[in-house]
């Protein structure tokens, strides 16, 4: 049978929690789960902030050592979760008992970056950055400008072209785009003008460039893979949209690429 789920909301100390325990044994009713061994049931606690907002995660002895997995979670100013921490067992000096850690991401970078230290091998990555991180733009949109990944060499840094990091661009067309307004053949093929749509233009770490073009509706009309080839620089893929503003259909880069050059009208 599926493990029974339990839940509840207290406070420990100034730090608001919700405790959940998983049965892994039949027969238990609500008043004996807290006196359940660790061999018959799998505890968490999610500590909040004033918000209501996750702060730790904390899985109770989950490690193969027995000792507590904690996950961190942070936010800026705009409460967006700017900073991603990869979770981390405690050390046996912080106690194994699933509280709060105050001092847990100093923990956390200590854990990543003490694997060689004699005494204390726990076999993992030794890496000043456990963590990714995402850039917003300075606006009241707060859009997303740059995003990366977990270790040295995938942090977000506008500046340093060492990085491996994903980037998004926010523009209007241009008539350069040439974004086809009606690309089901049969007829002269007519561009959207400049301004007339919304793009997002995303870079991934592997430098592979994709465009999304909206139009003031919000609907994705076309989405551009750059392929760096000469012969068909673009792979587009078209989204045509019925009077109903449902998708009627799409028409992928083969055909899209057919039409543009005009080798094909039906």
């Amino acid at each position: 049978t599926a493990p029974l789920l339990f839940a509840g909301n207290r406070l420990f100390g100034q730090n608001a929690y919700i405790q959940t325990d998983v049965i892994k044994v039949a027969g238990v009713s609500a008043s004996q789960i807290n006196s359940l061994t660790l061999a018959s049931k799998r505890s968490s606690y999610v500590y909040l902030n004033g918000l209501g907002a996750a702060t730790q995660k904390v899985d109770y002895q989950a490690s193969p050592t027995m000792h507590d997995i904690i996950q961190v979670y942070q936010y800026d100013q705009y409460g967006q979760p700017a900073t991603n921490y990869l979770p981390y067992a405690d050390v046996p000096s912080q106690g194994l008992n699933g509280s709060y850690r105050a001092t847990a991401v100093a923990d956390q970078q200590n854990f990543y970056i003490s694997n060689s230290t004699p005494g204390n091998l726990n076999k993992i990555a030794n890496d000043p950055f456990p963590f990714s991180q995402e850039l917003f733009e300075n606006s009241p949109l707060h859009r997303l400008m740059a995003a990366g990944s977990d270790g040295i060499g995938f942090q977000p840094d506008l500046q340093d072209n060492s990085q491996h990091y994903s980037v998004i661009i926010y523009r209007n067309n241009t008539s350069a785009d040439q974004v086809m307004i009606s690309p089901a053949g049969g007829g002269t093929v007519a561009y959207y003008p400049a301004n007339a749509l919304s793009v997002t233009d995303l870079k991934n770490a592997d430098g592979v460039e994709t465009l999304l073009f909206k139009n003031s509706a919000g609907q994705l009309l076309l989405k551009r893979q750059v392929s760096g080839k000469s012969a068909e620089p673009y792979y587009d893929t078209y989204h045509v949209f019925n009077a109903n503003r449902s998708t009627a259909y799409i028409i992928p880069p083969k055909a899209a690429h057919l039409i543009a050059t005009g080798a094909a009208t039906n």
